[in-house]
């Protein structure tokens, strides 16, 4: 059976929420790395996050990075803490997620962009089936 997969757009407060104009047309832009992608890691049963053992990798074509984490200075509800990977670069991504009792699940095509300041972060929600016994 298939996992579901949610992607959101990224809110994030304070300096993490873009640039900002003044009135006289200037950018002003936050001096913050941003994560092109903030992955959380559910279970699709019980909703619970599945955070110990959990690993995950963000690929690019040739180019790939391991999120880090769990982070909880990103958390903006109380779902789970999230993983990040890919600070400042725009790209399509593939993502490959590895948790202990749970398939290697993939999650591919999510599509970063580029915003005036910084990048466009996404987040993404896996929602894992746990293994079969």
């Amino acid at each position: 059976m298939r996992s579901a997969v949610t992607l959101l757009p990224l809110v994030l407060a304070g300096a993490l929420a873009g640039c900002e104009s003044s009135s006289t047309g200037t950018i002003a832009c936050p001096t913050v790395a941003l994560p092109a992608l903030v992955l959380r890691v559910l279970d699709r049963t019980t909703g619970a996050p599945v955070v110990a053992g959990t690993s995950a990798t963000a690929i690019d074509g040739a180019w790939s990075e391991a999120f880090r984490g769990p982070l909880p200075e990103l958390v903006t509800d109380t779902t789970a803490f999230p993983f990040a990977a890919a600070y400042e670069r725009p790209g399509t991504y593939q993502i490959e997620v590895r948790a202990p009792g749970y398939p290697v699940f993939t999650i591919r095509n999510v599509t970063v962009t580029r915003g005036r300041c910084n990048v466009n972060t996404v987040q993404v929600t896996a929602r894992l089936v746990r293994a079969a016994p």
